[in-house]
């Protein structure tokens, strides 16, 4: 992908009357990416953390001594990084912060009154809210210009090497015999916390936020043909095993096209994968998995589904419809029995807390031996444990975030900031790709789709303190929209 009618990645425009001291450390680039040892140990923690959680799922989130893992560890050591050098005035200029404050207090007044019931359980679940610390420490630390620079020029690389090596992972992950705990492979990736992965660093290339944070440089056409046989291939592997990973690719997608980028990319992408979809039929390829197979059926059975959830069987004998029907009426019935008894019953006010297994209090618990603790769908497992006030505050702090990032995206775009509308679409479709996985399943509350999911939550607040800071700007035309 190339943009030859672009210059490189420019900076946020300047306020008109901005004090001199404010210009400089908006734009100039500090000594070694600017930023402080600590800073930048904390930073490259979570990166490590974050490539762990892309290659080895729930088996490296599992790594540790429980009930302490990696994730709790990283947190911990960059807690202590962060304190040793604090950054709080990107924080306290930001509304959407305010309202995060005001989420994580309700939330931690939730888990207190139950930590002598529950002990440890009361903060494994608090994480929902308590993970919101990478992102108070990431949006302090990258809000400044080249701090975002630096990092977008490290994901580039990161996300590349990730998606050509995550077929080898999944690969692993199919096969590999449990170790560690019996009931946990080493390398355990989810297809749908694989699929968001896939949408975002897509994304990240089809709105040439790869060649902007390379000045302008392509990667050479072997590495970038590479990085797409991977990535489509991969994908065409996991939508054929999830639904909400599917829903989260296509939504991730369609934010990026209806913005006005990368359309003649995704024209190929869907001919590739239509192609493949004919091939896999016409030659009846079938590869058996645990639950749902790989094959052309089980994929457009998964399409079907997110449009019409009543599915007819005997279309194809490979394909479980009798079970696809029942995890829909099976997550239905209870998230039906959460409004029961929060909207309209007693726990209206502050839900359950945290700390109880909501699976085993409401009756849906699937599997003893490994217990869900969560209904499949983060809004829910919110309105369950804080009730309606908490649903409220955690509606309010996605919708103004959201917001802002639009916002930002519009204003960049019209005053010809190239690359920083980008960056907030970016933001806002990798964001939402794990809000759309979280939605049908067990993904904010755990740390392989928490610490993503606040992570690029941090990016985002961080990249909204920087562009709020150029001031008001004067109007001028919005560029063509660049294609891809």
């Amino acid at each position: 992908m190339s943009f030859p009618t672009d210059p490189p990645f420019q900076p946020a425009p300047a306020a008109v009357a901005m004090p001199a001291q404010t210009v400089t450390a908006v734009a100039a680039p500090g000594r070694r990416g600017g930023l402080p040892a600590p800073h930048r140990l904390c930073l490259s923690a979570i990166t490590l953390l974050l490539l762990g959680f892309v290659l080895g799922g729930r088996g490296f989130a599992h790594f540790g001594a429980p009930p302490v893992f990696v994730g709790d560890v990283t947190l911990a050591l960059c807690v202590c990084l962060f304190l040793s050098h604090p950054v709080v005035a990107p924080l306290l200029r930001s509304r959407v912060v305010l309202l995060l404050v005001l989420f994580d207090a309700f939330g931690f007044a939730r888990t207190v009154p139950f930590l002598d019931e529950f002990g440890g359980d009361a903060l494994r679940d608090g994480v929902l809210y308590g993970y919101s610390l990478f992102a108070l420490m990431i949006g302090a630390t990258l809000a400044e210009e080249h701090a975002i620079r630096a990092f977008l020029a490290l994901f580039d690389k990161a996300s590349t090497i990730a998606v050509i090596l995550l077929p080898v992972f999944l690969a692993v992950s199919e096969l590999s015999p449990p170790a560690l705990d019996p009931t946990l492979p080493l390398v355990t990736i989810k297809s749908g916390d694989a699929a968001v992965h896939l949408a975002g660093f897509m994304a990240f290339r089809l709105l040439g936020l790869h060649t902007l944070a390379r000045e302008g440089r392509s990667w050479p056409f072997w590495l970038d043909a590479l990085f797409w046989v991977c990535a489509i291939g991969t994908t065409i592997w996991t939508i054929s095993a999830t639904r909400s990973g599917m829903a989260a690719i296509l939504v991730t997608l369609l934010i990026v096209v209806l913005a006005g980028h990368g359309r003649h990319r995704m024209v190929l992408f869907a001919t590739i994968t239509v192609a493949a979809l004919l091939f896999l039929s016409a030659f009846g390829t079938h590869v058996e998995r645990d639950r749902r197979d790989f094959s052309a059926a089980q994929i457009i059975a998964n399409a079907t589904t997110l449009a019409t959830p009543e599915l007819g069987g005997g279309q194809d004998g490979r394909v479980d419809y009798m079970d696809m029907q029942s995890t829909i009426q099976w997550r239905l019935a209870w998230w039906s029995r959460i409004v029961d008894y929060t909207i309209l019953g007693d726990y209206f006010w502050a839900g359950r807390g945290f700390g109880l297994n909501l699976a085993d209090a409401d009756g849906f618990q699937t599997n003893p031996l490994a217990p869900l603790r969560s209904p499949h769908n983060a809004m829910m497992t919110v309105l369950a444990r804080m009730g309606v006030p908490g649903l409220t505050l955690w509606i309010s702090l996605l919708a103004s975030f959201a917001a802002a990032l639009l916002r930002t995206a519009v204003r960049m775009r019209a005053c010809r900031a190239i690359g920083w509308d980008r960056l907030c679409l970016w933001i806002l479709s990798f964001w939402a790709a794990c809000l759309v996985n979280g939605s049908f399943d067990v993904y904010l509350e755990g740390p392989q789709g928490g610490i993503w999911f606040w992570s690029i939550f941090g990016l985002g607040l961080a990249v909204l303190d920087v562009t709020a800071r150029t001031g008001p700007l004067p109007p001028s035309p919005a560029p063509g929209a660049v294609e891809g």
